[in-house]
């Protein structure tokens, strides 16, 4: 991301499609990925038969119904 920075925005960019916001915007990302990175992600709730049970060690609460 260092290198991008000394060019442009290396997070968000977006161009106007006309004049106005109103006639449509472009946008889009840069992202780094690391292909060698390892984690260990832990999901903060499951779902059941009965509704969303918060996981323990995930942190978090059931999933909100909207």
């Amino acid at each position: 991301m260092s290198q991008e920075a000394a060019s442009m925005d290396p997070v968000y960019q977006y161009v106007y499609l006309g004049s106005k916001v109103a006639d449509g915007l472009l946008g889009w990302l840069t992202i780094g990925v690391n292909p060698k990175a390892s984690r260990t992600v832990n999901h903060a709730v499951a779902w059941t038969a009965n509704g969303g049970v918060a996981n323990g060690s995930g942190g978090g609460g059931p999933p909100r119904v909207v």
